[in-house]
């Protein structure tokens, strides 16, 4: 069971006790849920489209695709600006590499060219 206490609750004597008799328990088990949602939210060395090392990146890594949300979060973000300080390369380039690497990872992503907008 699950304690989680808000500013206009006031919990019972007996809820307190119970709270303190078990809260080691309580402690390594928030503790373990934590680690293992760091572990899920760290994107791997390899899940990088433009990693660190790649020879049009000035530095970090960029573009992780470890997930669909991922991916289609990279497809966004290319497709939406004009520049990016941090690549040396057209963002044509960039965007056509945004595209390859997502469609080789998850086929089923639809990374067809955004239509242009008509003025």
């Amino acid at each position: 069971m699950q304690f989680i206490w808000h500013i206009y609750m006031i919990p019972t004597c007996k809820q307190i006790e119970t709270f303190a008799s078990n809260y080691n328990e309580y402690a390594k088990h928030s503790l373990n849920e934590l680690i293992v949602l760091a572990a899920k939210k760290k994107p791997g060395k390899g899940s990088f489209i433009f990693p660190s090392s790649h020879p049009k990146v000035k530095s970090g890594n960029h573009f992780p695709i470890d997930t669909e949300a991922r991916a289609r979060a990279a497809l966004s973000y290319a497709g939406h600006h004009d520049s990016h300080p941090w690549y040396k390369g057209t963002v044509e380039e960039l965007r056509s590499a945004v595209r390859r690497a997502v469609k080789r990872k998850y086929p089923s992503i639809d990374v067809s060219e955004p239509k242009k907008k008509s003025k």
